[in-house]
């Protein structure tokens, strides 16, 4: 049998799951060196309960921490709702995050992490995001110029 190469798996898991989570795909390699598929999971800054959805290696998870990539500080979420699917768990929280940053969300049940991932905040629209979104300035100009001779 033929192995698969990583590329095609990870093809075949994204097309498995289009359209059930929310976010952007990408892929991580791991120690071992078997590529993972994970899902950006795309949150806002609000005070208001944000809901995602994810893939975990079990179905039991007692804690959320979420981790600032930018100052390395890690915070302990607390879980308002999560609802269990057969594939795709989805869970509700309040979120203190800062615009623009990246995060790492681990979820633990006790000590094993069964589920990793990657936040990032913005509260610009998914399909429209710019990394340039209001930092643009044109001028104006009559493109007046002199030559020397």
């Amino acid at each position: 049998m033929v192995q698969e190469t990583t590329l095609s798996y990870c093809k075949r898991i994204y097309l498995l799951f289009r359209g059930r989570l929310n976010g952007l795909p990408f892929f991580m390699q791991t120690k071992q060196g078997i590529s993972s598929y994970s899902d950006m999971i795309i949150l806002q800054k609000t005070l208001d309960p944000q809901t995602f959805s994810f893939i975990a290696k079990s179905k039991v998870y007692s804690s959320m921490y979420v981790r600032d990539e930018s100052t390395n500080i890690t915070t302990e979420v607390t879980i308002d709702t999560n609802t269990l699917g057969d594939y795709v768990d989805t869970i509700s929280a309040i979120f203190s995050l800062e615009e623009g940053r990246y995060y790492t969300i681990e979820l633990k049940n006790v000590l094993e992490v069964v589920f990793k991932g990657k936040i990032f905040c913005t509260n610009q629209s998914v399909q429209t995001y710019s990394v340039n979104n209001d930092t643009y300035v044109s001028n104006n100009t009559t493109n007046d110029f002199i030559t020397y001779e």
